[in-house]
């Protein structure tokens, strides 16, 4: 959990910072392949009135995960992850069972993982780039998995 811990301290700064505008790149990034604003459209995530609401929620979610000790189990981290999930799910159990135009041959699972992810960790970007542009530092065996 020290892993966890440090990681969320390194990103603190940027997730408060940049967050908000990079969840809104992203937002908008949800729109370039055939699926992924889907779910928002039915669900009217995207109308007019609630879509800079969803985008801030997305962008405290995120920062919040990485206020110290947000990751413990029963954090405010743990727990907004928790309802992430659970809304996540009732979306996409209400749209495979009840929409008719959702075909999973063609879109697939609605809400997947995989497609969520990028808005996490898009704002740790500018410090990969910077640290790509310094070139190699020294290697933690332990942060790359090996114990």
């Amino acid at each position: 959990m020290e892993l966890v811990r440090e990681g969320a301290r390194l990103s603190r700064n940027q997730m408060a910072n940049l967050a908000p505008y990079v969840i809104r790149g992203a937002f908008v990034a949800t729109f370039m392949n055939k699926y992924s604003g889907l779910p928002m459209a039915i669900t009217g995530t995207l109308a007019s009135d609630s879509v800079n609401r969803r985008i801030n929620e997305t962008a405290s979610f995120f920062t919040t995960a990485t206020l110290p000790g947000a990751l413990e189990r029963f954090g405010p981290g743990f727990k907004a992850a928790a309802m992430v999930r659970l809304m996540h799910s009732m979306v996409r159990f209400n749209i495979l069972k009840r929409v008719k135009k959702w075909d999973p041959a063609i879109y697939g699972i609605p809400i997947p993982q995989v497609d969520q992810m990028p808005a996490g960790t898009m704002a740790r970007l500018p410090g990969r780039l910077q640290g790509h542009a310094q070139g190699p530092q020294a290697f933690h065996p332990q942060r790359a998995g090996h114990r």
